[in-house]
């Protein structure tokens, strides 16, 4: 009888592992439905000065910020950079506004994520998705004789919290992806996973986003081949993935370039005038970037209203009777104005020095990067949610804390042998 008591009592997680997975899950319930402009700064400062103050007692800032310096200076100046060419672009207090708020939520995101862990990080995410979707169909209640699906001549009736299929389809994609990283781990409750990884994906479907069923089928292709080239199988798993990204790749720029294709392909389900409307945006975008902006961004002040860029682009919408737009429908393309070509290659030397570092001391990401990745790249060849919206900077940050933290401990755990805290739906194991 005690043994059994002991069983499950280690299925039940530490307090702290709760509250974390508990705080993610709100936070995510919070920045859901949320815009920009729509965010205190004071709501957001209060919170995140306490954290950083309880941070320092959790975890060695100074040792941090030491062992990753050559990181956290390059990441520096990709911040001072993005702000003063926001602030050259539209010299207004309220493009400084929006700089801080993009800061703060990234920031808050990395301490939440730093001080969670992965686990509790996984589990928040999870939770927060599927609550996301769950109030989304108790709003619908009143017209679920009504509610249609018909993705093939047009979209379903659900619209969620937001009332636009994309914040939903987001949040959903993310939600399933978190999912699958969390079976992989071996989790104490793989039913519940499983459950609401499928509760998550059938709300992504149910919003008859064509882009969202195509980033659905991202994340599958990319699951099975973490679940596929596993012990005997390993030594393919690189060149089967890099074959798997290169096809996408090819198959992207083809329907880029050959636009009569693509509008063939995508009329045949309905969707033509939608991505005629993208490809006229993508490339409207790309003409309006100033050279100089070209190379070092345009920050957050490209598609103010009023702006020079938002302008010229609105200009060639209207002239076929579409618009105004407030981002390119492309998070890569609205990635290159944010940041620009010199941006972009800081970020990666970040990553880059990053990986190496934690490669160096034997530690590895796990999957989620790549089935996350692939999700998000995919996703960001029609809709901008990973750029424009708050959530989105949230699971940035997240994963940025978190994972520096899974990695550092998992360097630790070698040497002492130690397990950490886990959350309900959390793995029981990160190896």
């Amino acid at each position: 009888m005690s043994r059994q008591v002991a069983r499950w009592g280690s299925k039940i997680p530490r307090q702290k592992s709760i509250a974390s997975a508990g705080l993610i899950a709100l936070l995510w319930l919070y920045l859901h439905p949320l815009a920009s402009d729509q965010i205190s700064l004071v709501a957001l400062s209060l919170p995140l000065g306490a954290l950083l103050i309880s941070s320092f007692r959790i975890m060695n800032v100074t040792l941090l910020l030491r062992k990753n310096l050559r990181i956290f200076v390059i990441l520096s100046v990709v911040v001072v950079m993005a702000t003063l060419t926001s602030l050259i672009g539209s010299p207004e207090l309220e493009v400084l506004r929006e700089v801080l708020v993009v800061c703060l939520v990234l920031l808050l995101g990395i301490v939440v994520g730093k001080v969670s862990g992965i686990h509790a990080t996984l589990s928040g995410v999870l939770v927060g998705a599927t609550s996301v979707a769950l109030i989304g169909w108790f709003l619908s209640l009143d017209s679920l004789d009504r509610l249609g699906f018909d993705p093939f001549s047009g979209g379903s009736d659900f619209k969620g919290i937001t009332g636009h299929q994309m914040y939903e389809f987001f949040s959903a994609l993310v939600g399933v992806a978190v999912g699958f990283e969390i079976l992989s781990r071996s989790t104490r409750l793989p039913a519940v996973v499983v459950s609401l990884i499928t509760f998550s994906a059938v709300t992504l479907v149910w919003t008859g986003s064509i882009t969202g069923w195509v980033s659905l089928a991202a994340v599958l292709l990319t699951a099975s081949f973490r679940a596929f080239f596993r012990g005997k199988y390993a030594r393919f798993a690189l060149p089967a993935l890099s074959i798997a990204i290169a096809a996408g790749v090819a198959a992207a720029i083809t329907l880029a370039v050959n636009q009569s294709l693509a509008s063939a392909i995508i009329g045949a389900l309905g969707k033509s005038n939608s991505l005629n409307r993208r490809f006229l945006s993508w490339e409207a975008a790309l003409q309006a970037i100033e050279p100089v902006g070209l190379w070092f961004g345009h920050g957050v002040s490209f598609w103010r209203a009023g702006s020079a860029g938002h302008n010229q682009v609105g200009a060639v919408m209207a002239t076929h009777n579409w618009g105004p737009v407030g981002h390119a429908h492309n998070a890569h393309v609205d990635l290159l104005i944010a940041f620009g070509i010199v941006g972009l290659v800081l970020i990666a030397i970040a990553l880059f020095y990053l990986f190496r570092g934690q490669r160096a001391h034997g530690s590895s990401p796990g999957a989620l990067p790549w089935v996350l990745f692939v999700a998000l790249a995919v996703q960001g060849l029609a809709d901008v949610m990973l750029v424009s919206r708050p959530l989105g900077w949230l699971l940035t940050g997240l994963l940025v804390g978190a994972f520096s933290t899974s990695l550092a401990d998992r360097g630790a755990r070698n040497d002492k042998n130690s397990q950490p805290d886990t959350a309900a739906l959390a793995p029981a194991d990160s190896s």
